[in-house]
């Protein structure tokens, strides 16, 4: 679980970066807007990715505890 929180912690901070970063350096709101959505949706990609094997090393009961698991996750990032 701890393992789960840092990872997650790690793509938060990769959004909550480049959003300051493009906002500081990206003077049109439009582009900075589209910026922003292109990396919030890599990170959400890439966070699929990543979150999947760490949740299969947890010890699941069944699918459906697996499930809940892992959209719990989806849904904190």
């Amino acid at each position: 679980m701890l393992v789960n929180v840092v990872v997650c912690g790690f793509f938060v901070a990769i959004c909550v970066g480049t959003y300051f970063f493009s906002k500081q350096y990206i003077s049109d709101s439009l582009i900075n807007g589209i910026v922003n959505g292109a990396i919030i949706g890599a990170t959400n990609f890439a966070y699929r990715k990543v979150a999947a094997p760490l949740t299969e090393m947890e010890n699941h009961k069944g699918v459906e505890e697996f499930n809940s698991s892992f959209i719990k996750k989806l849904f904190i990032f």
